[in-house]
């Protein structure tokens, strides 16, 4: 096709949204990893840090002790590293490698959780269908602005929860 003219209207769209959606990642990606500080976010004020506490009591009481976890979307690790000291057996992963490393480098002091890897919510393919009790993914939905995008995280999450 030489002449955009040429090109269905739907293509175009789809073709422009990719593209929107390629370059919203790669900000995103950038974002965390020099512009803000996820490991401090939850720590910042009180606001914040009674979110955590509440997110917390939420979890405990709809997961039951003990179980195994995976949090896709786990930023620097709070939660994930919370709910491993608690009992629960935590796999973290994130889209953001600086925030992968943020993990590693915690959980060389603080050795509690089972794995640790970078992956985006939409492929979570490093694990097999029915691997996990509770998959936590606080933070990608409102990120992906695509509906299409969001269903295929949620489909991803629903495939690796027993």
């Amino acid at each position: 096709m030489k002449n955009v003219k040429d090109f269905p209207i739907k293509q175009l769209h789809r073709h422009a949204l990719s593209g929107y959606i390629k370059n919203m990642q790669e900000e995103l990606i950038q974002f965390y990893s020099n512009d803000y500080d996820e490991a401090g976010r939850l720590l910042k004020d009180r606001a914040h840090w009674i979110e955590f506490l509440t997110t917390m009591d939420v979890l405990k009481r709809l997961i039951r002790p003990g179980a195994c976890i995976l949090d896709c979307c786990a930023g620097a690790g709070a939660y994930a590293f919370a709910l491993a000291a608690e009992g629960y057996t935590v796999t973290a992963c994130d889209l953001v490698p600086a925030l992968v490393d943020q993990i590693k480098e915690r959980q060389q002091k603080e050795p509690l959780l089972t794995d640790i890897c970078v992956a985006d919510a939409r492929d979570l393919s490093a694990f097999p269908d029915n691997r996990f009790d509770a998959v936590l993914c606080m933070g990608a939905l409102y990120h992906l602005a695509d509906d299409k995008e969001r269903a295929q995280a949620v489909q991803e999450c629903v495939r690796v929860l027993k």
